[in-house]
């Protein structure tokens, strides 16, 4: 419920929103229930539910929405670039890690994992509604131009490596993290 609750109040695009029938007094539940329109509400008995949801009945809630499709914004001064992250688990905690941090804007190469797959969404436990997320970035692209704005892309470095500079949301930075088994293209 809290998941839905953060995308908007419950209602922001929600198409449909399916509920366990026993979890609809719940107050969590019943505030969610009261922003979408009767029409687009499905109670239903758990047997059912767990055959919908890949979580357990116990998160009582799914809604149904359309995946948000930002267009590429101008480069803010904090972002975090993800080249061919595969696993949605991986993807979800550095979206939630990201966002804690106060990064603005997280690209996703071609390759990553779905950002709005149910895994990243639950590792992500949120964060998505606290930054902007856009998929399918061409990243050497998006590079050049961070760079001639005064940009500096940052790349993670292997364990035991030193760090070569201080980084955070008071510069122009973009930390660039790819896949241990991709690893990432050049720029």
């Amino acid at each position: 419920a809290r998941l839905v609750g953060r995308y908007g109040g419950g209602v922001r695009g929600t198409d449909t929103l399916v509920v366990l029938s026993a979890a609809v007094a719940r107050g969590d539940i019943a505030a969610l229930i009261a922003q979408v329109p009767h029409s687009r509400t499905i109670v239903v008995a758990r047997n059912l539910f767990a055959e919908l949801a890949t979580l357990p009945a116990d998160v009582a809630v799914l809604a149904v929405v359309e995946t948000p499709k930002p267009i590429l914004p101008p480069p803010d001064s904090f972002c975090l670039l993800l080249e061919d992250v595969q696993d949605p688990g991986n993807v979800g905690s550095m979206i939630r890690t990201a966002a804690a941090a106060g990064v603005k804007q997280i690209l996703l190469s071609r390759h990553c994992a779905f950002a709005w797959s149910p895994k990243v969404l639950r590792a992500a436990q949120g964060a998505h509604f606290l930054t902007t997320l856009v998929e399918d970035v061409e990243l050497r692209a998006w590079i050049a131009p961070f760079r001639a704005q005064g940009g500096r892309v940052l790349s993670t470095v292997g364990s035991g490596a030193p760090a070569r500079v201080a980084a955070g949301p008071s510069r122009r930075d973009a930390h660039r993290s790819g896949s241990a088994e991709r690893g990432r293209a050049g720029g």
